[in-house]
């Protein structure tokens, strides 16, 4: 009867949830706790790697250069960087008030590292991300702005290239 449960969960596609049910036949002390302890363990694990694969497919997606990490951000280092702004650049706040964040310096200090740094931060946070430099950006846009006439406001729709004269 457990392998059938066992193989129900893996064709609901509940992975996590399965192996965990199999763990617990393997430990024996589980056996102490109640059916609803027992049954919450194997949601907080499915719970887990749901939130986990979600994160992977955030980071994933996003694109990011590098693996940072505000955490691992080295104030010590002379770059001109304040330690509360960067306190308060992790919080996301600035993400939720719609706001955009600059890093302006010269070469080699690290602003695509703290960029990532951000990213995923902001992944973490549960916020989709996408790592662009500038200058790809910018291409990406001007390939994707429609061609308009200088009276044609933003809100109205695009005419269709095809049926362009």
């Amino acid at each position: 009867m457990h392998q059938q449960t066992i193989e129900k969960l893996y064709a609901l596609r509940l992975n996590a949830m399965a192996e965990a049910f199999q763990g617990q036949f393997d430990q024996p002390d589980l056996t102490a706790l109640s059916f609803e302890e027992r049954f919450a363990l194997l949601v907080d694990r499915q719970h887990t790697a749901a939130l986990n694969a979600a994160l992977a497919q955030r980071l994933r997606r996003a694109g990011m250069r590098q693996d940072a990490c505000l955490e691992n951000l080295d104030l010590r280092t002379a770059r001109g960087l304040d330690r509360a702004t960067i306190q308060t650049l992790a919080t996301g706040q600035w993400i939720r008030q719609h706001l955009n964040v600059l890093l302006i310096g010269p070469a080699g200090i690290g602003k695509s590292w703290i960029c990532c740094a951000l990213g995923n931060r902001a992944a973490r946070d549960g916020f989709s991300v996408l790592y662009k430099r500038l200058s790809r950006l910018l291409d990406e846009l001007a390939v994707a702005r429609p061609a308009r006439s200088p009276g044609t406001r933003a809100d109205q729709p695009c005419p269709d290239p095809r049926a362009a004269d």
